[in-house]
């Protein structure tokens, strides 16, 4: 019997008007329907409207499907391409419509992380300065695409000049705001030229827009809310740019483009923040605007921390606050307005206690931040953002006992750091920096850490045996350093536990090859000055943990060769001058490893102030002869160091000796150490002096019984 076979004919393939008409009823279904997109770009709808841009009938239609398919997700690098090349046909041809539609379908795509930025912004730019017609806000469009995605190489595609062009072509020569002409192409252009001018960037580089600062000035507080929006955040980029640079022609344009900041951009932003969040209605065709303006205050604080402690002096947090409570981190608008102002927030809290008190304040936006970390698979941004949060907020002492306990907030980062199966290595990174504050002694939460095994934790992050040092070991080994600030001595036992020796030693005495290596052996450092403070146990614990003499020898070797900067020289010393706190044994071991001829060396003019301070006190301890400590300090005017700042031990105590103190003295002052001393009791620093003139009364008392 023979096969039969189904083949298909010229009749019944679908007509060019059939499939355009089919192709609209595909784009009109798209619109509005994030589930049936989502659907669109699973079976096929992509691949079919891509081919529909080689139709001529079905261009048009077939961009416009691509572009609200980009609206919330990826439709691929072909079909990015294949627009571009629709967009030149489309324009080749005359077709004005479908070329905008391509070019606003590209810029869509672009966002979503599909397409070249370079050649979009040439496109662009090439067809804004076209002898023939085009659309305009769709080109602009793009070009703002382009800068958003890499706004260095659209720079590098003259679009500074194509945008000033545009906004010279439609400027009217009456006030701006009163007289622009086609309000859709102007907010596009201000839409760009805020891209272009986000920082870093240098001033030469958006001079052409620089003419335009007092006309946006005006815009801002008059125009319509598009344009008074795009104009303030295109002012507030062009005044960061100025006030950063420093470089222009004229100073006074410079002091008056930093003054506009305050005048207009900055509080007309924030005014939009709150039109669209006190009545608690924010429609989703507004969200691209309540998040470019949250997301331009968030820039603005960043960029500049004076304009973060005066924005912080007003209520732009309680504003912010608001867009928590009125929006979900779990819709796509939604999403991106919280990211912003978890951006924003998170500046503004790194600044004083004052917008803190603010944000725990506002209900519910505490917790609205949280609920983000204990969201499964919420996106990476959007977690970051909200450790950033937490970080800032951890910064004061006050909020942590009480609303930073309340919300659980520790138990919620642990969970990322002790579970970061799909946690990016900035997120990690984020999330271990917020708990570096929460582990500080004062925190509540430092047991509840210990007890889940964040010691063991942040030893595995910091992996001293890796040879290229990253910001996240960084931040790991800071944790530990806090978390060994004034800990029990169960807790400094773990943090030894979790650093085998051999580790430190080697990361120790590993030349400093790449830019984090300095920053490892300092934070490390920290953490044995921290673990050595408190006695004479805690000495010979540290001491006991690395073989005793071993781990002098290696402190000494680092002193003596002082290959590395003064910042880990500087912490050596007083890793030492702790040692020097314990017990006689203890003091006699540095006694015999040299320290007399290391101390002489730091006291000398080639050391720094700080490392004069540390080998001054290294020497009070040395030589210090009370045997009742807290008594005879207040008596004679002794105090121990005290800490230096919130995340670092300082700990400089001094101890009793009674005994061998001359012996010691005697050592010393062999050794040259009296002499630098005398030379530093006249020194301009009021520290190095006090320390200096301390440490050589009690060598003249040493003497004077010997």
């Amino acid at each position: 019997m023979a096969m039969h076979t189904a083949m298909e004919t010229d009749e019944d393939r679908p007509t060019k008007e059939e499939e355009a008409t089919s192709m609209r009823k595909l784009r009109n279904q798209a619109v509005g329907q994030r589930k049936r997109r989502t659907e669109m770009r699973r079976n096929g709808t992509v691949q079919r409207a891509t081919k529909g841009l080689t139709c001529v009938a079905c261009a048009k239609d077939a961009a416009t499907l691509l572009g609200t398919l980009a609206i919330d997700g990826a439709i691929g690098e072909e079909a990015a391409q294949q627009l571009g090349d629709a967009m030149r046909a489309a324009e080749a041809r005359g077709d004005v419509e479908t070329a905008g539609k391509c070019a606003h379908a590209r810029a869509q795509a672009l966002l979503q992380g599909d397409g070249d930025a370079r050649t979009c912004a040439q496109d662009a730019v090439r067809g804004l300065r076209s002898a023939r017609d085009v659309d305009t806000t769709a080109y602009l469009r793009l070009l703002a695409a382009s800068a958003r995605v890499d706004a260095n190489a659209t720079r590098g595609c003259d679009a500074v000049e194509a945008v000033a062009d545009v906004l010279r072509r439609h400027r009217a020569p009456e006030r701006m705001c009163e007289a622009w002409n086609d309000a859709d192409v102007v907010q596009e252009a201000l839409r760009a030229a805020a891209e272009l001018a986000r920082p870093p960037v240098a001033v030469e580089a958006v001079r052409p827009l620089v003419a335009f600062a007092n006309s946006w000035a005006d815009l801002a507080r008059e125009g319509p809310q598009g344009a008074r929006l795009q104009a303030s955040r295109a002012l507030a980029h062009l005044s960061l740019v100025a006030h950063k640079n420093m470089v222009m022609e004229d100073g006074g344009k410079n002091q008056a483009l930093a003054h506009a900041v305050w005048r207009t951009a900055l509080p007309t932003l924030l005014a939009m923040i709150e039109e669209k969040t006190w009545d608690n209605q924010v429609d989703t065709d507004d969200m691209q605007g309540i998040e470019e303006a949250a997301r331009a205050v968030g820039e603005l604080v960043a960029a500049d921390p004076s304009i973060a402690q005066r924005t912080a002096q007003g209520d732009a947090v309680p504003r912010l606050a608001a867009l928590l409570r009125t929006t979900s981190h779990e819709t796509r608008g939604g999403r991106r307005v919280f990211a912003s102002a978890m951006l924003a927030i998170a500046e503004l809290c790194l600044v004083d206690e004052t917008p803190r008190k603010q944000l725990v304040e506002a209900d519910g936006s505490l917790e609205r931040i949280v609920r983000v970390l204990r969201t499964p698979n919420v996106e990476p941004e959007l977690l970051k953002l909200a450790c950033s949060c937490i970080r800032s907020l951890s910064r004061s002492v006050k909020q942590l006992r009480t609303h930073l306990m309340d919300a659980n907030v520790a138990e919620a980062l642990l969970k990322i750091v002790l579970e970061p199966t799909q946690t990016s290595e900035k997120v990690l990174s984020d999330a271990v920096s917020s708990l570096c504050n929460l582990v500080l002694d004062f925190s509540p939460m430092k047991e509840a850490i210990v007890n889940a095994g964040g010691v063991a934790r942040f030893a595995e992050i910091a992996d001293l045996r890796a040879t290229e040092v990253s910001d996240l070991s960084i931040n790991a080994l800071w944790a530990l350093k806090n978390l060994s600030y004034l800990a029990t001595h169960q807790v400094k036992r773990s943090v030894l536990d979790s650093l085998p020796w051999a580790d430190v030693r080697s990361a120790l005495e590993r030349e400093c090859i790449c830019i984090n290596s300095p920053a490892l052996k300092y934070q490390l450092l920290a953490i044995f000055r921290n673990l050595i403070f408190g006695g004479a146990e805690d000495v010979s614990l540290v001491l006991e943990y690395a073989g005793h003499s071993n781990f002098l020898r290696v402190l000494m070797q680092l002193l003596s060769q002082a290959k590395d900067p003064c910042m880990v020289l500087e912490q050596t010393l007083f890793v030492l001058c702790n040692v020097a706190t314990g017990n006689e044994g203890h003091k006699q071991m540095l006694m015999e490893e040299g320290i007399g001829e290391i101390l002489a060396n730091y006291l000398s003019e080639t050391g720094t102030n700080e490392q004069r301070v540390a080998a001054a006190w290294c020497t009070i301890n040395l030589v210090w002869r009370e045997p009742h400590q807290e008594k005879r300090r207040k008596r004679s005017g002794l105090h121990g160091r005290k800490s230096r700042s919130s995340y670092e031990s300082m700990g400089d105590g001094m101890v009793s000796v009674p005994t061998n103190a001359t012996a010691r003295a005697t050592a010393l002052m062999s050794a040259g150490v009296d002499l630098r001393l005398h030379a530093l009791a006249t020194a301009p620093s009021p520290d190095v002096r006090d320390r200096a003139r301390t440490a050589l009364d009690l060598l003249g008392a040493a003497e004077a019984l010997a």
